[in-house]
């Protein structure tokens, strides 16, 4: 790690233990987070793929599409740093759009009675859909680690943090 590394401000900061551990939960992170999209990517492909070909969904086995996923992002991202990035900017275009269709198509659909009582599943419900919605910021530390990659990281690096920080906050909020 050179550059904008947790593990590198762990070391610099509290040592090298700390510095591996902090490390080591990044990559359970990652991993996680990449095991979890692919079953859900397999999901939707199974239902998408029972709709065009008419079978069963649940014929359709996730242990296959799930690996299948991850080998074909595998396969995209040893295309090159040009052709990951490509592939990347137009899966964030095309996630931005669906989440404005559904924020602008939602819109329609807000009715100022439903909103009393505001919590009406109760507290539990907030922080168990907390723990769904979190995914959505995992990841603002590639941020950081980009940024040996930009031409002016000081003045590039914090603006992208923040703005996609503040990106995320209204879309989701």
């Amino acid at each position: 790690p050179i550059a904008g590394s947790v593990y590198l401000y762990s070391a610099i900061a509290f040592g090298d233990f700390p510095a591996v551990v902090a490390g080591v939960n990044l990559l359970v992170d990652y991993h996680v987070s990449t095991a979890l999209l692919a079953i859900s990517l397999s999901n939707y492909l199974k239902v998408a793929i029972g709709d065009v070909t008419g079978l069963n969904a649940s014929d359709i086995p996730t242990q296959i599409l799930a690996p299948l996923t991850l080998a074909l992002v595998t396969a995209i991202l040893c295309g090159g740093a040009e052709h990951g990035a490509l592939v990347n900017n137009f899966c964030v275009v095309v996630k931005i759009c669906i989440v404005l269709l559904i924020v602008v198509l939602g819109c329609s659909h807000v009715h100022q009675e439903n909103l009393t009582p505001f919590v009406p599943e109760g507290w539990d419900a907030v922080f168990a859909a907390t723990s769904v919605v979190i995914y959505s910021y995992t990841g603002f530390d590639a941020v950081a680690n980009a940024a040996e990659e930009t031409m002016n990281p000081q003045r590039d690096v914090p603006i992208g943090v923040v703005v996609t920080l503040a990106t995320c906050a209204v879309l989701y909020v």
